[in-house]
């Protein structure tokens, strides 16, 4: 048996760096520091920020093959099979209409795909599949690992479920549940509701993801939001969807200017986007009086933005963790976010964060709370820190995930059956 020092991991992941979102940054920087100790490689659908607009269904129906080295990680985008890839790209445009489509799919998907995977995935000695959308994929890489008799290592990233039914209970996720060999789940809650659906407890494990923080550029921050810098400002950090509770805020903002005429709002959003309701959502924002919309920003920016800003508030609704409010706090900055599951795995409100109900008038207490009281403000500034160096490092994740592919490789593999 290889040690796992000599083995090579594929990380196997939808949407993959530079296209931007979470999980692509978070599982670029795994990626990255699993390189540290084995050989590592992605493999993915789509890696570019211009296909944001198209269903991933879609993106991977047209996607073109590419392999690059990302530093010492070998990136790979998986082509389909040209018979089917028209026949795929007319069942992606119709399969969140219709059951058939999406059963044909399924099936289509496995055919256009399974080659170019199998290549990929040659020499791999484990996959590690982190879901951030396209059910199908993960499908094929269980099916692909029980095959090889390889580990199949799953992290669902499940989002903030108590409130809706979502899809990760439908019985395609319960096959991959029972298909692999380990689960990663990045909060408690989230491993509780695995366990209270049915998920063997012995399979998941609990790892988070830690800050993505670059230095800051002196250079940089002279330009066009230099001004900003030196302004007291709430910041908000996300996508403009409303389960991200900008809308909230807004509403909050306007009820804390009634008592405070200094302090800003920036709302720092992805470049993404092009419909028609979207640029109705910026130029809204643009429209209220103390309000800064800065799209994409770079890496160094982001962290001058968290450091320097008074408070760092994202109401967010559905979450698989919150890693904006991570990054605040290991940036020495407080953090408001709602008062739900999720959060609660992340932030000890009155400690190290402050967690507030959902309404514009609890959020705008909190702020006022915040921005009112230096002390408090520092408390919390401190603590967060704290808890970020204790709980949320890379050297500390890395090893947690070394510790679960060394787990499952010690153990008997669990034999593929069909997906339902």
């Amino acid at each position: 048996m290889k040690s796992l020092s000599d083995s090579h991991t594929v990380l196997w992941v939808p949407r993959y760096w530079p296209a931007v979102g979470g999980t692509e940054f978070h599982s670029r920087e795994l990626a990255q520091n699993l390189a540290r100790h084995q050989s590592v490689s992605v493999v993915s659908h789509c890696t570019r920020t211009e296909d944001l607009h198209l269903p991933l269904a879609l993106a991977a129906a047209v996607a073109e093959p590419i392999k690059k080295w990302d530093q010492s990680v070998c990136t790979t985008t998986l082509d389909p099979d040209p018979q089917w890839s028209w026949l795929l790209h007319v069942l992606g445009s119709q399969r969140s209409r219709s059951k058939v489509a999406s059963r044909l799919f399924h099936l289509c998907f496995y055919k256009a795909l399974k080659a170019s995977a199998e290549s990929a995935l040659a020499d791999a000695d484990r996959i590690h599949f982190i879901y951030n959308g396209l059910t199908e994929a993960a499908c094929l890489a269980a099916i692909i690992a029980k095959q090889r008799n390889i580990p199949f290592v799953f992290t669902p990233n499940i989002l903030d479920t108590s409130d809706q039914g979502s899809a990760w209970d439908s019985p395609s996720f319960h096959w991959l549940y029972s298909k692999a060999d380990a689960i990663i789940a990045l909060t408690s809650h989230e491993a509780s509701w695995l366990s209270a659906h049915g998920v063997e407890a012995s399979k998941i494990s609990i790892v988070p993801y830690a800050p993505i923080l670059e230095d800051r550029n002196p250079i940089e921050e002279q330009g066009q939001h230099n001004h900003l810098l030196s302004e007291k400002f709430i910041l908000f950090l996300g996508r403009l969807v409303p389960e991200k509770g900008y809308t909230s805020l807004l509403a909050a903002f306007n009820l804390l200017k009634q008592t405070d005429d200094e302090t800003q709002l920036v709302v720092v959003i992805p470049a993404e986007g092009s419909s028609t309701a979207f640029k109705d959502e910026m130029a809204e924002l643009r429209r209220h009086e103390r309000v800064h919309l800065i799209q994409d920003v770079s890496q160094p920016m982001k962290r001058a933005l968290l450091e320097e800003a008074a408070v760092l508030c994202v109401p967010s609704r559905r979450e698989s963790l919150g890693g904006v409010y991570i990054e605040a706090m290991a940036c020495g900055t407080p953090v408001i976010a709602l008062n739900r599951p999720v959060s609660r795995c992340v932030i000890q409100s009155e400690v190290d964060g402050l967690l507030v109900d959902d309404s514009p008038e609890a959020i705008a207490r909190g702020l006022q709370r915040v921005l009112s009281n230096d002390a408090f403000a520092a408390r919390l500034a401190e603590e967060g820190f704290g808890t970020v160096q204790e709980r949320f490092t890379w050297e500390k994740v890395t090893n947690q995930v070394l510790g679960v592919y060394e787990s499952c490789s010690q153990e008997a593999p669990v034999y593929y059956r069909r997906a339902a």
